[in-house]
């Protein structure tokens, strides 16, 4: 009931929001279950794994890890983006009324910590935030060792990070306008889960699932999980090699539009055989048809330089037929350098039949006139002589 976890955690009767709390020396975790009821479900997941990790972490440092890394770790590992916005906006609210931040000793003072609760809790997120990003979870980890050895916490950091308290806190001043305008969308911790990024590779979006699997590889090899981080790494090649081909394939879709073809049936024959070793059927048939249409092209071409030589050769019906073929197998590319080089043949070609059409005209004609002019002067020869007998007839006759 609301009154049985009041007096099993009195701050809950100040702080409403709380709904849930550990005990790690004793391993124990308390949940305000009334108030809990009246959240989301997915607050019941997150606030579990909140106080398990309070259970484990001290486990982990002997009791050792102090409140503002408990808690930055903590409401880290919840992995929830609505508490990494409700942590923007708590600090920018905190900038705007130009409230001062914690320093980390104040932050890791339980006492200076329970004074400042509305600012430590989303402080000390953007602290865990900052230290998972910068420097991944394999330091964080020899911090944890560090502790459980028996060394303060500013001891523990220094050999850890190889650096002291002050300058990690100066690093990370500078890293806060940057989480605050988009680097809060990221979580190290995320990428233990490798369903996501099996989710984006089997949707194509193989970019982010490299990138997913790249950071899932790192997280497990920093906590020493060998063979989970061998996984990753299989998913990690085979996005990579995904993301390679959609580049090539890309790039053979752009050179078919520009119309080289022989770079795009290279490009896309590459892009064809790595989606078809990776059984990316849908990929494999784009590709393949960039490959045939990159082919219909080249065959296009060769034809037209068929038909090219033909008509030098005075070939005129074979270079009429393979410039007709070329050029529609062009225009169905979108070719129009090319279908105008077709066209050309052909005008070439009707060029020559009207030349040869009208030479032969022109013969027909001169023989006509010829043949005319030949009749003109025999029938003169033949009046000469016709004239000449009857000139001859008559005087003899006269005579």
């Amino acid at each position: 009931t609301e009154a049985e976890y009041g007096q099993a955690n009195p701050m809950a009767e100040q702080h409403p929001g709380i709904l849930a709390h550990a005990i790690p020396e004793r391993k124990e975790i308390g949940v305000a279950v009334e108030r809990l009821r009246q959240q989301p479900p997915e607050l019941a997941r997150e606030s579990f794994r909140h106080e398990m990790t309070h259970v484990v972490a001290g486990a982990l440092s002997s009791q050792n890890l102090p409140i503002g890394f408990q808690e930055g770790l903590a409401q880290y590992n919840e992995l929830s983006e609505s508490r990494s916005q409700e942590v923007v906006q708590a600090i920018q609210a905190a900038q705007a009324a130009n409230a001062p931040l914690l320093s980390w000793r104040d932050l890791n003072d339980p006492g200076k910590f329970s004074e400042r609760l509305e600012m430590a809790y989303p402080q000390s997120y953007t602290v865990m935030a900052f230290l998972a990003d910068r420097y991944g979870m394999k330091l964080f980890s020899r911090f944890v060792d560090e502790l459980r050895r028996g060394e303060d916490y500013e001891g523990a950091l220094q050999t850890a990070y190889d650096q002291p308290m002050e300058k990690l806190e100066e690093e990370w001043k500078g890293y806060l306008p940057g989480f605050l305008k988009d680097g809060w969308k990221l979580n190290i911790l995320s990428a233990h889960d490798l369903g996501p990024g099996i989710a984006l590779y089997d949707s194509g979006r193989f970019a982010e699932a490299r990138d997913v699997f790249a950071r899932s590889e790192k997280l497990y090899s920093d906590l020493g999980k060998a063979d989970k981080a061998a996984q990753a790494a299989d998913y990690l090649t085979k996005a990579t090699k995904a993301q390679g081909a959609t580049t090539l394939a890309d790039q053979a879709r752009k050179a078919l539009e520009g119309h080289d073809y022989a770079g795009a049936q290279s490009g896309a024959h590459s892009a064809s055989s790595d989606f078809a070793a990776l059984n990316l059927t849908s990929q494999h048939d784009r590709a393949e048809w960039i490959a045939q249409q990159s082919k219909r092209g080249l065959d296009a071409m060769a034809v037209l330089q068929k038909a090219q030589g033909h008509l030098a050769a005075f070939y005129l019906p074979q270079a009429q037929a393979e410039a007709r073929q070329a050029g529609e197998a062009f225009a169905a590319l979108g070719d129009g350098a090319r279908v105008a080089e077709a066209n050309k043949v052909l005008s070439d070609l009707w060029a020559w039949q009207r030349l040869v059409g009208g030479g032969a005209l022109g013969a027909g004609a001169l023989s006509v006139l010829l043949g005319g002019a030949a009749v003109m002067r025999s029938r003169r020869r033949a009046r000469r002589v016709m004239k000449s007998a009857y000139s001859g007839e008559e005087r003899a006759s006269w005579l």
